[in-house]
């Protein structure tokens, strides 16, 4: 049984409330308790009900509180019984996620960490369908300012591989493989400290880039369908669970932390 903590009656706080194995906590709360909040400026948790609330909601909530995404048609994506999206190349222009422009995030300009939660669920050695990128946050889809992609075409040299570019240039692709099997999940960090840029997948590090560009920009952060609106070339394509932001490097145990949390969320 888990302590719940902060629930009022009236004036009075009520201490000690338990209910199964589940906290009941704030989305503020929340975020401290379970999961590392120190620093973080996005956190978006398909698995919480606080963050996204059910197949059709039109809203995916950050729980950091910054910078809440709007939901397209691909809420039809998302099952109940999962608590995740299962995407494909059948997505269209208007079917993505989007975080309008009402922040910068404004951690692009020194260390940070990007933290991912998904799987890759088919291979593709068609034209224009090699990558599988979860976000971008630019200025245009040809020159986004951040855009990180994993390898999915089986007859490249880098299938498997995962790149992070800032600013239109690649930092370096890792040289270890993000996933292991089609289907399973994995968490993928990309932590900036200094120039130096770590690729860690499920807490181990399969490589390293270097880059001290400031990516920072004021513009839509689109995910799900990444590449901008009008072209689905780099759709994920497979499921799709997390993504959060942090202004900082988090830690070998704070990364840790979090990975703990979604493993025993989504059982890989």
């Amino acid at each position: 049984m888990i302590t719940t903590q902060k629930v009022y009656l009236g004036e009075h706080p009520i201490q000690d409330v338990r209910f199964g194995q589940h906290k009941v906590i704030s989305k503020a709360e929340g975020l401290l308790e379970r999961y590392i909040g120190d620093s973080c400026v996005l956190f978006l948790d398909s698995v919480d009900g606080l963050s996204y609330e059910g197949y059709g909601a039109n809203t995916w909530y950050d729980l950091s509180q910054n910078n809440n995404v709007d939901i397209g048609r691909v809420k039809e994506f998302w099952s109940n019984s999962t608590k995740y999206w299962t995407l494909n190349d059948t997505i269209t222009s208007d079917e993505y996620g989007i975080a309008p422009a009402t922040n910068s995030f404004d951690i692009f300009d020194g260390d940070f960490t990007i933290q991912f939660v998904g799987a890759i669920d088919a291979t593709s050695g068609a034209a224009g369908k090699d990558l599988c990128a979860a976000f971008t946050f630019g200025s245009s889809s040809a020159n986004p300012g951040v855009i990180f992609y994993v390898v999915r075409n089986n007859l490249d040299a880098n299938y498997k591989k995962v790149d992070l570019v800032l600013n239109g240039t690649s930092v370096g692709i890792s040289t270890g493989d993000v996933f292991d099997t089609l289907g399973d999940f994995f968490m993928l960090h990309i932590v900036r400290s200094g120039s130096t840029i770590t690729y860690y997948k499920d807490g181990s590090s399969i490589g390293t880039g270097s880059s001290s560009a400031n990516a920072n920009n004021n513009n839509d952060l689109h995910l799900m369908l990444p590449n901008a609106e009008t072209n689905t070339n780099f759709i994920w394509n497979g499921k799709y669970a997390h993504l959060g932001f942090y202004d900082k490097a988090l830690s070998s145990d704070e990364r840790q932390q979090n990975l703990d949390y979604f493993k025993n969320k989504l059982n890989f």
